[in-house]
């Protein structure tokens, strides 16, 4: 037998099995992609999670802050502030939209 008759063998045997090999991967394809939405969709309500905990707290904080600064306009004379720049709880910032 001739190399170059071995030679192509080897080759359309490789070629054969690169064109299966790439068929398999394209099946497994569809499994993995509904694995990567479930990931997403964790990571959609985790943030969603952080961002109310976050809300939250910066109320309470906004809260305290805006006390203090009522009482000080007040004892300096000056016109209470009305309101706070954060939403009401469970609100939405303008940013956010």
């Amino acid at each position: 037998m001739k190399i170059s008759n071995t030679l192509s063998e080897a080759a359309g045997g490789l070629g054969l099995f690169s064109l299966l090999w790439a068929g398999a991967v394209f099946v497994q394809l569809s499994p993995m992609s509904a694995d990567g939405r479930v990931v997403n969709y964790a990571g959609i309500v985790r943030g969603g999670t952080l961002r109310l905990v976050k809300l939250e707290l910066a109320d309470e904080a906004a809260s305290k802050s805006a006390r203090a600064l009522r009482s000080t306009n007040l004892e300096q004379g000056r016109p209470a502030s009305r309101g706070s720049s954060l939403p009401a709880k469970g609100g939405v910032l303008a940013g956010d939209r």
